[in-house]
């Protein structure tokens, strides 16, 4: 018990003195206005296929009488003349934006969160052993109430990304285009010993003249091939497509997951 509560207590600091060095290092930065110069795309490939795309994207900006040219890493293109809100930080001569230091901050701090808080649950358990039942009922149905919520509010969310797309693919808003297969896009995720790759074809196609060119949100289990062609849903309006993920499981399951929420609370009233 005392070495979860020790290894909990290690996790929080962590994340305090990682929220602390970053508020120190934003107020030792200098916030400045970038002007984009250039935007370069760079690509990763492995295997023929895409696995890392971004921009190089060259900046300047004046500091105490002083021109300066960066070079930022972008997930989009930037348009020549553009202006990027940055920071500089004199001391180490950085440039970056600060949707680059949230990310570094969420990536870390929520694994190191979450292993605190496993360790308070055990914790936690480990003290239930000397408590009055009063009070272990209590807590059960306090548990009850908030799994309850929580299935209520996964079900409803599901529910809802269901039927906002089977409205948004109505025939009324989209229209059926024949897309080229122009790219596809890999990336790898590691489960224990393996290696499960997913694939994102990149659609090529036309609506009123224009050239449209986008990654698929779809993700497929076997490469598509490069060259082929596919049936694509676009939207009548902003030409953009439109693409969901199951919408029928969604559907099932957030009824399944509302019926678990009001089946939870039943089962925490039967037993008072």
């Amino acid at each position: 018990m005392i070495i979860s509560t020790i290894i909990a207590l290690i996790c929080f600091v962590a994340v305090v003195f990682e929220c602390l060095f970053m508020y120190n290092t934003f107020r030792k930065c200098k916030k400045v206005n970038c002007k984009v110069i250039s935007s370069e795309k760079k690509q990763k490939r492995e295997n023929g296929y895409l696995v890392e795309e971004y921009w190089n994207t060259d900046v300047t900006f004046r500091y105490k009488s002083e021109e300066k040219l960066f070079t930022l890493k972008t997930s989009t293109y930037c348009v020549k003349g553009q202006s990027l809100n940055c920071y500089y930080f004199p001391e180490k001569d950085i440039v970056f934006r600060k949707r680059d230091m949230k990310k570094k901050l969420t990536s870390s701090s929520l694994v190191v969160t979450s292993v605190g808080i496993l360790f308070l649950l055990l914790n936690f358990l480990f003290q239930m052993t000397g408590v009055s039942r009063l009070i272990i009922k209590n807590i059960v149905e306090i548990l009850a109430a908030v799994i309850s919520a929580v299935y209520l509010l996964m079900g409803t969310w599901h529910v809802g990304y269901s039927l906002n797309a089977i409205r948004k693919t109505s025939k009324s808003r989209i229209i059926i285009t024949e897309a080229k297969i122009v790219d596809v896009i890999m990336k790898s995720r590691r489960y224990n010993e393996n290696i499960r790759n997913t694939y994102y074809p990149v659609y090529h196609y036309y609506f009123n003249g224009e050239s449209h060119e986008t990654q698929s949100k779809l993700k497929r289990k076997e490469p598509p091939k490069i060259g082929s062609t596919a049936s694509i849903f676009v939207d009548r309006k902003k030409g953009g497509p439109v693409e969901y993920n199951d919408v029928a499981n969604s559907l099932i399951m957030g009824i399944l997951f509302i019926l678990i929420s009001g089946l939870t609370v039943y089962a925490a009233w039967f037993m008072k």
